[in-house]
């Protein structure tokens, strides 16, 4: 599957270390999807999923306090996106731990939709709010 997911300076959310663990992110998903397209156990797929998890928690945590460090208004609507993630992959998870052997599209699609969408519209808008702050 070829991944539609890649980062460009247009969705820079002017934080280095934020915008670095997005790259991060996408990193790992190309390489999930890797594991899907060559002939490596499922047991790997399963450590690159548990990776992505632990990661993607990592990067919500540095992006929230970020946001509360700049008193960003939509912080709450913001999180709830990030819990809502956790839990739709966790499920893939577990469906993949109980015996879904191949990693299913759908998996690889949502993740580069949801991360495409979340950083180019939702993750801007903090970006935008604390640029315009520090302007003042």
């Amino acid at each position: 599957m070829n991944l539609k997911l890649s980062w460009s300076p247009k969705i820079s959310v002017n934080n280095e270390e934020i915008d670095r663990q997005h790259k991060k992110l996408f990193s790992i998903i190309h390489k999930l999807a890797s594991s899907k397209n060559s002939s490596e156990n499922s047991g790997s797929t399963h450590e690159i999923l548990e990776e992505l998890i632990r990661y993607s928690e990592y990067h919500f945590n540095s992006e929230n306090k970020y946001m509360a460090e700049h008193n960003y208004p939509a912080l709450e609507k913001h999180m709830n996106e990030h819990i809502d993630y956790i839990k739709k992959i966790g499920k893939f998870i577990e469906e993949f731990a109980k015996g879904a052997a191949e990693l299913n599209i759908k998996i690889l699609k949502y993740l580069a939709d949801w991360w495409t969408g979340h950083v180019s519209n939702e993750d801007l808008k903090y970006a935008e709010y604390i640029q315009s702050k520090e302007e003042k």
